[in-house]
């Protein structure tokens, strides 16, 4: 999955999850646009540039499980509302199927301090994303159904009217019309 799709499908969810659970409760969504990415912010660098020779790898610390809990703690600390950073984490990683793909990396470091290489991905990453998108289904299927979420909440929340859009980018707060 690439930005698209993490950012879209990861609001989806907490948008829904925040309409039916807790109607009232306002949430920043740029914590939740910050928590989709941030597992790839942090091991794509890693990973597929700076120790690229070590690690062959772009899922690593950040699609890690006790990444995701502690980012939860640490958020749940700060005040529930920044509970959406650590959730939003985590959905990456369920996206991403990282326990199905790479178990020994989501579970890290219960199964030894190494990660395993991801030879396919390493020499050429940047060309394999762009022929992804032409060729990998699923890489289609969830950038266009975030590209759909992303569309349906700006016009739903009206964020093409600069008043509704400077309040989402000061606040993150999708107001109602």
């Amino acid at each position: 999955m690439l930005i698209f799709g993490h950012i879209g499908l990861t609001i989806a969810i907490i948008y829904t999850f925040q309409r039916i659970r807790f109607p009232g409760l306002e949430l920043d969504y740029r914590l939740v646009i910050l928590g989709s990415l941030l597992p790839d912010i942090i091991d794509k660098p890693i990973g597929y540039i700076i120790f690229q020779k070590y690690y062959e790898n772009g899922w690593l610390y950040g699609h890690t499980l006790l990444f995701s809990l502690v980012l939860l703690i640490l958020s749940y600390s700060a005040g529930t509302k920044y509970l959406v950073l650590g959730s939003s984490t985590l959905l990456h990683l369920i996206e991403d199927g990282v326990i199905v793909h790479m178990p020994r990396t989501f579970l890290w470091p219960l199964q030894g301090w190494d990660f395993s290489k991801n030879e396919e991905f390493t020499s050429r990453w940047i060309e394999h994303i762009i022929s992804s998108l032409y060729t990998d289904q699923y890489i289609q299927i969830t950038e266009i159904a975030g590209l759909i979420v992303i569309s349906y909440l700006m016009l739903r929340h009206q964020l093409y009217i600069k008043a509704n859009l400077i309040a989402f980018i000061k606040a993150g707060r999708l107001i109602d019309k």
